[in-house]
């Protein structure tokens, strides 16, 4: 879009600096919403518009966000434990955590830090303003010296000749630049550079975006876009789409030994929650005691899952936690699988597993020198994860381990919980395949496909199936989590979640012409929304 179409008045010929720098800045902030390609259509669109009320109006909206911000604060961005420097060095924690990217995550560390007063957030915040403006001006200087030099402005304030295109160096500059000044913003733009080259740790939304066509593909090829849902009859909201109940999955699994005993725990008052649970454990058919796993009853992803020790712990679990709640036994393991299984199409109950996903969880080695915090800064995987590890951590990051002390960074089997996720195609043997065929068909109901979450002593034990501990079984939506292994390409991945869902549609088809009836689009999303309106507790699980 060529920039002599604004109209002449929209700018003074020869605005302020400070207009021109604040313009640049707000236009910044826009861009990051809007991505760099909407750019020229911003400056199209804005031109008849105060540009100093355009940026003003920009970083409002970016301070309000942070202040109202009900995300975990005690770590931020770039695997940084704020809640120390913001309350011994307000002012320079604000400065550092200009210069870090991306700072929407840093921003509620800032300003709504539980350690720091209300003054030490003020000062923080203007450390912030200050480090990000400075930079802004610096760079609008860089900027406009290349535009002279390459002719693409006559003077320094000539932004009518310049072509919208070229606003988007200076976008960028601004945006990532600052974080190669310091140690934390180096390290915040390694970190962005190892998620963004492997699908591991792909936002879900970006990872699944080339799932979409294959599944328009397959509905139109089955007749019908959410026949799926016809899967797993003896699993509420169509086979365990979302929102379905932990607790109903596993008594419909029976009282095979291998399937660990689960109570549930309804909304209410904390002390009546506390009182039913103690009911509960003493009233099992297997005796249950603490230390217990306590989770949401309807939860993904780990959200939550808390090792509570004691009544106490489990009391202050279910004042927070307000959601209806499952409890079992802990299982120390030690080691942790998931094995997704899959019927076979036209047998009513024989199948097979699909995958089976080896999970490692994350342990650090103390060298007596360097604090937790730093030994995961070091780690070239943990820290991709540091903001949880750090934020379950707490003060206790700060502490010196000793050389050779193990450290675990988590308790949860959970990717998303900082666990590694292998394939483990090697451990598939016929007698666990028996055992699990044994615990799918037994499922009250009908079982199509799921993922068994099971804890054992160690891999020949799985692969003999044998003391095996089931601690919880998922639906349709179940991942083959081997597609997160490190070692494996993306290409790989696609082919394996394709193939989970390939599978879906056929078994979903096969029950529909049985009888079953699949959910509606407008049933999903409501289900959808309801799950995420019931979702309580922190989303760092232990």
């Amino acid at each position: 879009m060529d920039a002599t179409l604004l109209p002449p008045a929209a700018l003074p010929d020869h605005p302020p600096l400070a207009l021109v720098i604040a313009s640049l800045y707000g236009l910044s902030l826009f861009s990051r919403r809007l991505g760099a390609a909407a750019t020229p259509l911003v400056l199209a669109a804005t031109p008849w518009l105060p540009p100093l009320i355009v940026a003003a109006g920009a970083i409002s909206r970016d301070l309000w966000r942070a202040a109202s911000s009900h995300a975990d604060v005690r770590a931020g961005a770039a695997g940084v434990y704020w809640p120390p420097r913001l309350a011994q060095a307000p002012f320079r924690a604000g400065l550092l955590a200009a210069a870090v990217a991306p700072q929407r995550r840093v921003l509620p560390a800032v300003v709504r830090s539980p350690l720091a007063p209300a003054s030490s957030a003020r000062t923080a915040l203007a450390g912030l303003a200050l480090g990000q403006l400075a930079w802004v001006a610096l760079a609008a200087a860089l900027a406009h010296a290349v535009f002279r030099a390459a002719g693409l402005a006559s003077s320094a304030t000539d932004l009518a000749s310049l072509r919208p295109w070229c606003i988007l160096p200076f976008l960028a500059l601004v945006t990532l630049a600052p974080a190669a000044l310091t140690r934390d913003g180096r390290r915040s733009l390694r970190v962005g550079l190892a998620r963004a080259l492997h699908h591991e740790w792909w936002p879900a939304w970006v990872f699944y975006l080339p799932l979409l066509p294959y599944i328009l593909y397959l509905g139109v090829r089955h007749r019908g876009l959410t026949v799926f849902t016809c899967c797993n009859p003896g699993i509420e909201n169509g086979g365990g789409w979302v929102g379905e109940s932990k607790h109903a999955i596993m008594q419909a699994l029976g009282d095979h030994p291998a399937v660990l005993p689960t109570i549930l725990i309804r909304a209410g008052n904390p002390d009546e929650r506390l009182a039913s649970l103690l009911r509960g454990m003493k009233s099992s058919p297997r005796a249950i005691d603490f230390p217990v796993i306590l989770k949401p009853n309807a939860g993904q992803r780990g959200h939550a899952v808390k090792l509570a020790h004691s009544p106490e712990e489990a009391r202050d679990y279910l004042a927070v936690m307000t959601a209806p709640a499952a409890c079992q036994p802990y299982h120390p393991g030690p080691s942790e699988f998931g094995v997704l299984w899959a019927r076979t199409p036209g047998s009513p109950r024989a199948g097979r597993i699909y995958s089976i996903n080896r999970k490692t969880f994350p342990v650090l080695l103390g060298d007596g020198s360097r604090t937790i915090e730093a030994l995961i800064a070091a780690h070239p995987r943990f820290r991709i994860q540091a903001e949880v590890f750090l934020t379950r951590l707490g003060d206790a990051c700060l502490r010196v381990p000793a050389p050779g002390e193990p450290v675990r960074l988590s308790l949860s089997g959970n990717h998303a919980q900082g666990t590694l996720f292998c394939d483990g195609a090697d451990l598939i043997s016929p007698e666990l395949e028996r055992t699990i065929n044994q615990l799918a068909s037994d499922f009250a109901g009908g079982l199509d496909l799921g993922r068994f979450d099971i804890r054992c002593p160690d891999e020949a034990s799985l692969k003999r199936g044998e003391t095996l501990a089931i601690i919880e079984l998922n639906g349709v939506t179940s991942e083959s989590a081997n597609l997160y292994d490190p070692a494996r390409s993306t290409l790989w991945a696609y082919g394996v979640l394709f193939g989970v869902w390939n599978r879906l549609y056929t078994l979903g088809a096969e029950r529909r012409r049985a009888g079953a009836r699949p959910l509606s689009l407008t049933d999903l999303w409501r289900l959808k929304k309801a799950y995420e309106g019931s979702v309580s507790g922190s989303s760092i699980a232990d």
